[in-house]
Order: C-alpha cells, then sequence, then structure tokens
C-alpha cells in the first residue's frame, strides 16, 4: 500500500509545475507522519514517588487513527502571507515501566500556530509559534485518567519552523510537499499529579491547496 502511495505521490510531482507568487486566501489540508525525538517526561506525583524518564520514546502510529493531519487558513499579499494553521500531532509514550499501563496524548499533542510565510523563489518558508492544546490519557499505578467533556485543555507553548514546496494541478488547486520541525512542551494532568511533557518531531506531510 505505501509503495503505491509513493508511486502517486511521484507521479503528481511529476506532471505538476511549481505555483506562483499568490494574492488573496488560501486553505490547505495535509497529511503526514513525524519521528519524535526522545526527550525528559516528567510526572509529579501527590500520593506516590514522582516519575522522571531522561530520554522518553514514543511510538509511532499516525497511520492510525486518529490520524495525523494539518489544516490551515492563509491570507497571501503577494511573497508574504500571515496564515493560521492546526497540527494534530499524537504522543504515546513507549515504556515498560510497571507504574505507567498507559500515557498517552493521542487525540491530540495539538499546536495551534500565527504562522509567518514568505515565498522565496518557489520554496515557502513558514515560522510559527502557539499553543498546544492537548488531549490526555493515562494510566499510573492503577489510576485511569481520562479528560471529561470533548477532553481538550490548553496545555503549553510549541514553535514551528517549516520548508513547503507548492505544484500547481489546476488555476485553483495547487498539491503541496512540506518537511517542518517544531519543538513545545504541555503540562496535562494525571490522577494525583501532573505531567510535563517536552517535544521535538520532525514532521512530513503531503497535502492539498486551494487558492480563492
Amino acid at each position: 500500500m505505501i509503495r503505491y502511495i509513493l508511486i502517486t505521490i511521484l507521479f503528481a510531482v511529476f506532471v505538476a509545475t511549481p505555483t506562483k507568487a499568490m494574492a488573496g486566501w488560501a486553505f490547505e489540508y495535509s497529511l503526514g507522519a513525524t519521528y519524535n525525538f526522545a526527550l525528559p517526561l516528567h510526572i509529579e506525583l501527590d500520593n506516590a514517588p514522582d516519575i522522571h524518564e531522561s530520554n522518553a520514546k514514543y511510538r509511532f502510529d499516525d497511520f492510525e487513527e486518529p490520524y495525523y493531519y494539518s489544516i490551515r487558513l492563509a491570507k497571501w499579499n503577494e511573497a508574504k502571507a500571515w496564515e493560521v494553521e492546526l497540527i494534530h500531532q499524537k504522543l504515546a509514550w513507549d515504556t515498560d515501566l510497571p507504574e505507567v499501563t498507559k500515557f498517552e496524548v493521542s487525540h491530540g499533542f495539538n499546536g495551534l500556530f500565527l504562522n509567518r510565510v514568505y515565498d522565496k523563489n518557489g520554496y515557502v518558508l513558514r515560522l510559527g509559534a502557539g499553543v498546544v492544546i492537548a488531549h490526555p490519557e493515562s494510566t499510573i499505578n492503577g489510576n485511569h485518567y481520562e479528560s471529561e467533556g470533548m477532553g481538550f485543555m490548553l496545555g503549553g507553548a510549541i514553535m514551528q519552523v517549516s520548508v513547503q514546496k507548492k505544484f500547481s494541478l489546476s488555476e485553483s488547486f495547487y498539491l503541496s510537499l512540506e518537511g517542518k520541525w517544531s519543538a513545545g512542551y504541555a503540562k496535562v494532568p494525571v490522577v494525583d499529579g501532573e505531567a510535563t511533557v517536552y517535544n521535538s518531531a520532525l514532521h512530513a506531510l503531503l497535502g492539498v491547496g486551494y487558492k480563492f
């Protein structure tokens, strides 16, 4: 299946042509995958010893529901734009510690960004900063935590840098290929305590855009 997807991507890039600088609005939707670097994870507990992992590693499950995605809306003025972007990123700690049965931010270590965007000779450079909207789930020392209601909460701060290439498919539609790096942190609740999650990740995205 992955082989056929890669062939389709390569064919689309081959038949497409680079876009020109835009004026007006643009909407983009992308799917993708991440590589999460191992970073510290701290869980502070009121009624049990704290848990500290200096190199927390996360499972790769971006191709399982809920999928990784990015959506954004930009207002272009020739070669510059302001942009709002939401990235749905997932974190699931891959650990064999007996105290931790489950620790996930899998319905979203979501980044809500305000981006400044520049078109430089056909390459789109993006700098963004924003907030982490988290949806944590955990089972620690047998105590299960899951957010109530929709479960989303303001967790912390995040930034990103990305490079994007666009290829015209028609007058209004285009294909988007993008690589980005993000770094952020969030504080999320667990039963009788709080976890501090640090994240640095590389992202690869494939999407479509619409100019209007």
